[in-house]
């Protein structure tokens, strides 16, 4: 596969990803704003971590078996999906559109997974600047489609997924002429071959179960943390949503003109500036000094992630990263979908439990994650 075919992976996930973004910021708002209830907006990423997993392992497992129609059928099936979604939400069938927006997400994160897989294939000896040039057209994406999704889904609502569905009907026609995924040869999950994680070192694959506790929680409760605490306007949430991802940007940026080794180097001042951002969200007295504290925490956080999610896929033959890939990001959204679960559960049924909560368990969490990624380095496992 020449550079062209993989820019085009990159081009192509990238509207894959933004579209995944509008719905995943602007979607729970929406159902926020209708119901007021607390269930209903994380129920909503409690779906999407549930699909992400389903996504990568079946999708892993669809591609192996479907070969060169893998695209057709997600696409196709997206689709039809979209246009469910247009009339469940048009007649406020609010309980459909839980599954509904399971079945879209499971499709959106599968054919992402997809393009990702072919990607990863052509990892150089420096896979962390690799990693972090697609994420700098991703993180654009999603930069642009969190701060648009709530204020989109406010002003328009269902009329969103007609743009979908456009969008997909225009990809399934490049699919037919230019087959996406065709000279794709991967490996997929099974009993036979799932066996090569027991070479991973067992902390890398903690690191991404605690991993998934920590910025997917500050992400998905922030904007409710500035909505009650604050009495922030949907325009001051979608600003959170605009400086969450140009901060991610920038971090991925620096990530691409550092030596790994450099990043090694500097793992406790990056803790600090964590930490230090964290605990600005927590004393904030206004949302300006929690947004600056937000900016803070999403723009060093990347440097974390790009030793382990490196380190982790160079352990595996190209064929096989796939499948790595796949149990990575399970692990991720298992702790995702774990603590999401206990705090929606505490924020519904505990009188001693609240909003203000959050951020002080996800600073507890990052020490957790900071005291294994110290380890790891320890070790010199590369």
């Amino acid at each position: 596969m020449n550079i062209s075919r993989v820019s085009t992976l990159v081009y192509l996930d990238t509207m894959i990803v933004f579209i995944g973004a509008l719905v995943w910021t602007g979607l729970p708002l929406y159902f926020f704003e209708m119901t007021g209830s607390y269930f209903y907006a994380g129920s909503m990423y409690l779906i999407g971590g549930f699909s992400f997993i389903l996504s990568n392992i079946v999708s892993n497992y669809l591609f192996k078996v479907l070969s060169r129609y893998t695209a057709k059928f997600f696409v196709t099936t997206l689709s039809i999906l979209t246009l469910a979604s247009f009339f469940a939400l048009n007649n406020q069938l609010f309980n459909l559109m839980f599954f509904l927006m399971l079945a879209f997400q499971f499709f959106i994160n599968g054919l992402s997974f997809i393009l990702e897989s072919g990607f990863n294939m052509f990892l150089s000896n420096q896979p962390h600047k690799d990693i972090a040039y697609r994420n700098m057209f991703l993180l654009s994406a999603k930069t642009i489609g969190f701060f648009s999704g709530p204020i989109l889904f406010i002003f328009f609502g269902s009329e969103m997924y007609l743009v979908f569905l456009l969008f997909f009907i225009g990809l399934l026609v490049y699919e037919y002429l230019y087959p996406i995924v065709a000279q794709l040869k991967i490996e997929s999950i099974s009993f036979a071959n799932v066996e090569i994680f027991k070479k991973v070192p067992k902390s890398y694959l903690f690191i991404m179960f605690i991993d998934g506790m920590f910025l997917p929680v500050v992400m998905n409760y922030s904007f409710i943390i500035l909505k009650e605490t604050f009495s922030a306007s949907d325009l001051t949430v979608s600003l959170f949503w605009l400086i969450g991802g140009v901060s991610v940007l920038l971090g991925n940026l620096l990530i691409r003109r550092m030596d790994i080794q450099k990043i090694h180097s500097k793992v406790y001042l990056i803790t600090i500036y964590l930490t230090f951002g964290l605990i600005l969200m927590i004393l904030a007295p206004n949302s300006s000094l929690f947004l600056i504290g937000f900016f803070i925490l999403t723009l060093i956080n990347p440097l974390f992630m790009s030793l382990i999610k490196a380190s982790f896929l160079v352990f595996f033959d190209p064929h096989y990263r796939s499948m790595a890939l796949a149990g990575m990001n399970t692990l991720n959204q298992l702790g995702t979908i774990l603590i999401i679960t206990v705090i929606t559960f505490m924020l519904e049924s505990s009188k001693f439990f609240n909003i203000a909560y959050i951020i002080p368990l996800c600073l507890c969490i990052g020490i957790i994650r900071f005291l294994i990624l110290k380890n790891i380095l320890k070790r010199g496992i590369q």
